[in-house]
């Protein structure tokens, strides 16, 4: 007897280890091995891939940042526990963030944090101030600047060094009484720092914060220029959102003497020594501004009313007198030997392109060239003007005004195109078109029709060194400059519960993929890009003034050097394409996994197989790793 109970022990425990085994098998026959795992003592609400590759995580005890080598928890802190995600606002091109903690219905801390190092910079709440109206990064002085009421109620500005986080200065605001608000981004001229409120204009020293002048702003300048839409107040938005839109802007003027004040109604211009208005009366305008253009003649001003006047520096005197007649709001513009071609975009939608004399501002065509379709590109050739709209594609000619081709290639929604010299690839309801912009000639690209599995449309299409590349979320299709398929890969999505969760990891990456092809694709939108026979070189002054005010000095950090280093490296994250799909194979299993395929080549170069139908995670491609929630509390990192 009790050799049969041994017996059936000992097959219970043989079957007991087969079991064991078998289910160990399961486990990790979908898993690929990991680089790290980091658990937390609570389960995690919400996690954020930041530009300098540190993943920020947030739980009911604390707010932390994982080191990416090894998982280790860089920093804690336990006062920013339980942080909701919308609090959370990156501050961009840098390792800075913003954490908005209300007070109150109206009143914010900001408490600005280096996710690198963890330092807390700053606390606006232990600074002194009750109510945070606004706050914006001055890069060209290397500080955050906070404008604000102090505890007793008084008006101040302090300038916080985005290195260490000490204040460089604090300056009180005269308060000129009433409904006084801080209404425009402030703006860096000269080394000093222009602030503008609905009544008042100030200039402070740039270094120290002492006060140069001010100006009281009277009606009809003085106007409350805040989105009213915005809910609770401008106070409160512009606390919450810093990239909140104001009607009035300090903009910078024809050299380094002078600047714009421009409002939703009102334009003047100022002595920047002495605060003092240049000319005589302000300007009035018909509308919001929608665009400024500092032409060598004049400075041109378009309206959303829709109005488009040049105003002469020296004194405002309209040169153009009303101005022309426009169909619709000015939506692009760009120089060519017989003005200034514009676009125009109405309330109902009809688009027209129009050539402007720049000396009298009327049109040089009796009529302006309906088209259809919003504008997305405009260039000038040896031919005319090209253009392409989301619904059609054809010249101008700049003798006529009127269309080169009887019939234009008309093209289909989410059409998209890339373009190499004077060759254009345009990708359109499955076919594939070139245009040459020096013959204002057409021709199909590829006989056959080009596919995309799964019926997506392209969300990329670029040049590389030996070809041009199609994309889409599953697909890549490149093709040779003679029109060849060089290959084409195709990637079986997951489940549309799988995807939804799937993309939401990665909607950063993605967001920013599409805004780079999208603003490849958009040509000479706004005047980006001289062209024709034309300089403007005053425009092209301003346009660099306006880009140095986003461009951060050397801030002595390391997170700022590693924000620096990754920023160079950020290149290389062009030659990849990430792709998700329940078809991933690292050639011993499979399963629902992140693919990384060469661009170039089209070969899969790295896959990491989830094991999760339902995966929640985030994406660094400069640095190579994914970060997988892999349980309610556990992170785990897979190089990729």
């Amino acid at each position: 007897m009790k050799k049969r109970i041994l017996f059936i022990g000992l097959c219970l425990m043989i079957l007991s280890f087969g079991i064991h085994q078998s289910n160990a098998t399961l486990l990790t026959k979908f898993e690929t091995p990991s680089f790290w795992k980091t658990s937390f003592p609570r389960g995690i609400n919400w996690q954020r891939m930041t530009d300098v590759g540190i993943l920020v995580v947030s739980t009911d005890d604390a707010l932390y940042g994982l080191n990416p080598e090894n998982g280790q928890k860089l920093w804690q802190h336990e006062f920013l526990k339980k942080l909701k995600e919308e609090r959370y606002d990156p501050i961009e091109n840098s390792p800075l963030v913003a954490l908005v903690d209300k007070r109150g219905l109206m009143s914010m801390d900001h408490v600005i944090l280096d996710v690198v190092s963890g330092k807390v910079l700053c606390n606006t709440g232990e600074m002194g101030f009750r109510t945070v109206e606004m706050r914006t990064e001055l890069p060209p002085l290397g500080g955050i600047l906070f404008l604000g009421l102090n505890k007793y109620g008084k008006k101040i500005m302090t300038l916080v060094d985005a290195g260490d986080g000490h204040a460089k200065f604090t300056q009180e605001l005269k308060d000129f009484g009433g409904t006084e608000m801080f209404a425009g981004r402030p703006f860096v001229m000269n080394g000093d720092i222009l602030v503008v409120s609905n009544k008042a204009i100030f200039r402070f020293n740039g270094q120290t914060g002492e006060k140069v002048w001010e100006i009281e702003q009277k009606s009809p300048n003085a106007e409350v220029i805040v989105d009213k839409s915005a809910g609770l107040g401008a106070s409160m938005a512009n606390s919450l959102n810093p990239k909140f839109r104001y009607f009035t802007q300090i903009r910078p003027g024809r050299d380094k003497n002078s600047f714009f004040y421009t409002s939703k109604k009102y334009v003047n211009s100022f002595d920047f020594a002495t605060g003092k208005a240049l000319w005589a009366d302000p300007v009035k305008v018909g509308g919001e501004i929608v665009e400024t253009i500092y032409d060598n003649g004049g400075f041109i001003v378009a309206t959303d009313d829709p109005e488009i006047i040049m105003l002469d520096y020296q004194n405002g005197t309209r040169l153009w007198g009303k101005g022309p007649k426009l169909k619709g709001t000015l939506s692009f513009y760009n120089y060519c030997d017989k003005g200034l071609l514009i676009s125009m975009e109405s309330s109902r939608g009809k688009n027209s392109l129009s050539i402007l004399d720049l000396k009298t501002g009327q049109h040089v065509f009796d009529k302006p060239n309906k088209v259809d379709g919003q504008i997305v590109d405009l260039q000038l050739t040896p031919k005319g003007i090209f253009y392409r709209t989301t619904e059609e594609v054809n010249f101008q000619s700049l003798e006529t005004g009127k269309d080169l081709w009887d019939k234009p290639l008309k093209l289909k929604e989410g059409n998209v195109a890339c373009q190499k010299d004077y060759l254009q690839w345009i990708y359109s309801d499955k076919k594939l078109f070139e245009v040459n912009l020096q013959s204002a000639s057409m021709k199909e690209f590829v006989a056959d029709k080009v596919k995309l599995n799964e019926k997506e449309a392209p969300s990329g299409f670029q040049v590389r060194n030996d070809g041009i590349l199609l994309t889409s979320s599953q697909n890549l299709v490149k093709f040779g400059f003679a029109g060849n398929v060089m290959y084409s890969q195709y990637f079986h999505s997951p489940t549309a519960s799988t995807a939804g969760k799937i993309f939401g990891g990665i909607m950063a990456v993605g967001g920013t993929m599409l805004a780079v092809a999208a603003a490849a694709n958009a040509g000479y939108a706004k005047g980006a890009t001289a062209g024709g026979g034309r300089t403007y070189e005053v425009d092209s002054y301003i346009r660099q003034q306006e880009q140095a005010q986003q461009m951060w000095s050397a801030v002595a950090s390391a997170g700022f050097a590693m924000m620096n280093k990754r920023f160079k490296a950020s290149a290389q994250t062009e030659n990849y394409q990430a792709i998700l799909t329940d078809d991933a194979n690292d050639g011993s299993q499979k399963g629902v996994g992140l693919v990384k395929v060469n661009k170039d080549n089209g070969k899969v170069e790295a896959t990491v197989i989830l094991g999760d139908k339902k995966p929640v995670y985030d994406l660094d491609e400069i640095g190579g790793l994914m970060y997988y929630r892999s349980k309610d509390n556990e992170i785990t990192a897979f190089k990729f």
